[in-house]
């Protein structure tokens, strides 16, 4: 059946229409035999960042469309959503893994509970997931530049090079609000400590902007700068009325502090999410099941992301560590 039904009155034009008609059905049969989409080579990295932010369906906060979700921070103009994380795509085979622990999960467990997949957009399009490094936070216009510019010169002169992490167990963790509830895959600790050292760098920035820090507890706020000969010289911030930073000299030593802590219990990537507390029946299923293919994957990470509105930064990781350039001890 015609997509649009025209006059038959021109006997040229339904020939040419039987002719579109068969040239259709050739292109459709060419469909069909492409390579499966896992044979595709991916796409570069870059490519996503371009749409790190999914279409709104509505301007208002409908629920509805968000499997029940809601904002938990209502939008304010001049206010710009903030996160700090490490982004991994999975790989076809690797995302296929992931789908079938979930898939396992619910064919296992007796419950109705439903169980979302943060794997795949409503177009079946494949997605990244990630480690957080920073709570979702609020930064004003004033404070979007300097805050990019200041993390990305503490990466920089870090001294953490790309690592690899590896999965642990499964688990549920809620948010902070436990609004939600989500399956994750706990990691374990790598070498060097990369991810509890990019932690250390991400809440002391966003401290300094007055900003909680992830896991942590909030501490005084110090925030090194440095000086046109390259040294470091050490500050802590204020925000005034309008939320801008005001950087004060504080004095080196205090700004080399070693910061002990260790998070490493904490990190996490999510794999899929539940409006309801898990039942205590799915509780034991996901921390009973069969990790074993991905207890051999190695996530390598090389970059940290930074997203303020729509704007995701990519921060590499040095490639080299430069003597003398360690940053807070970390």
């Amino acid at each position: 059946m015609a997509m649009v039904d025209y006059s038959d009155s021109d006997s040229d034009s339904a020939v040419g229409a039987q002719n579109n008609a068969g040239l259709k059905r050739k292109r459709i049969g060419e469909i069909s035999e492409r390579p499966h989409l896992s044979d595709l080579p991916p796409l570069p990295a870059g490519f996503h960042d371009l749409y790190a932010s999914a279409s709104r369906a509505s301007s208002d906060d409908d629920p509805s469309l968000h499997e029940g979700r809601q904002r938990l921070r209502p939008h304010v103009i001049g206010n710009w959503p903030t996160h700090v994380y490490l982004e991994w795509y999975p790989s076809y085979t690797e995302s296929n893994q992931l789908s079938d622990l979930i898939s396992s999960i619910k064919a296992t467990s007796q419950s109705v509970q439903e169980i979302h997949s943060l794997l795949d957009s409503d177009l079946g399009t494949h997605l990244p997931l990630h480690i957080s490094l920073s709570q979702p936070v609020v930064l004003v216009t004033q404070q979007r530049d300097t805050f990019a510019e200041l993390f990305e010169q503490f990466i920089k002169q870090s001294g953490v090079q790309p690592f690899e992490v590896s999965f642990g167990s499964l688990d549920w963790v809620p948010n902070h609000e436990k609004s939600r509830w989500f399956l994750v895959l706990r990691l374990e600790k790598p070498t060097d400590d990369g991810l509890n050292r990019l932690l250390r760098i991400s809440n002391h920035t966003l401290g300094s902007f007055g900003q909680p820090p992830l896991y942590a507890e909030r501490q005084q706020a110090i925030k090194p700068s440095f000086r046109d000969n390259g040294s470091m010289r050490g500050f802590h911030s204020n925000r005034n009325p309008r939320g801008e930073s005001r950087l004060h000299k504080q004095p080196a030593h205090e700004v080399s502090k070693k910061h002990d802590h260790d998070f490493s219990s904490n990190f996490h990537i999510s794999i899929g999410w539940s409006i309801e507390r898990p039942s205590t029946e799915i509780l034991e299923v996901s921390r009973n099941a069969d990790l074993s293919d991905l207890l051999r994957l190695r996530v390598r990470f090389d970059a940290v992301k930074l997203k303020i509105g729509n704007t995701v930064t990519v921060v590499p990781c040095p490639k080299e560590v430069e003597i003398g350039k360690g940053l807070i001890g970390l």
